[in-house]
């Protein structure tokens, strides 16, 4: 079976056309010819749905390192730049 449904087909069939979506693949269902719906797995609505995570929760949900990060500037005394 495809994964386009008219309308009527999907009315008719509707625990086949949920199983398809649970199981293989989102399942478009269409309405004279026009896609209209998309029915898919409430796992993947759920992943779909989730707010996008800020920059600043990425960085502190990261990994942790053990014994910290050398925060301190090196303060040893430049190296000399020779301009040609």
């Amino acid at each position: 079976m495809s994964s386009v449904w008219a309308l009527q087909d999907a009315k008719s069939k509707f625990s086949a056309v949920v199983n398809r979506a649970c199981e293989v693949e989102p399942q478009i269902v269409t309405r004279h010819g026009q896609p209209v719906v998309v029915m898919l797995a409430y796992s993947e609505y759920r992943k779909l749905s989730e707010p996008a995570r800020s920059p600043i929760d990425v960085l502190l949900g990261g990994p942790k390192v053990d014994g910290g990060l050398r925060t301190q500037r090196d303060k040893s005394a430049a190296r000399k730049v020779v301009l040609a």
